[in-house]
């Protein structure tokens, strides 16, 4: 029981030790969290320009729809007062 003790307290030990190798400067933290809210903007204004063209293209549809309605109200109601 000792033995799996020391054992499992010296691997803790490791882990921690191997864990804390490198500490980064507060400059190169800031520095990568910096970059990284600059790539995440980026996908942020690229997710959003290809959002607008996809409302866009669906909105030019509708219109041709809402046009195709009117065509046909305006055809009705032509066939009902010829008749």
């Amino acid at each position: 029981m000792q033995k799996t003790t020391i054992a499992i307290i010296g691997m803790l030990a490791l882990a921690m030790i191997g864990g804390c190798h490198e500490a980064k400067s507060p400059d190169a933290v800031a520095n990568d969290v910096t970059n990284a809210e600059q790539k995440a903007a980026n996908n942020v204004a690229d997710a959003e320009k290809d959002a607008s063209k996809d409302v866009a293209k669906e909105a030019g549809k509708v219109d041709d729809k809402a046009k195709d309605l009117n065509n046909a109200e305006v055809k009705g109601a032509l066939a009902i007062s010829t008749s």
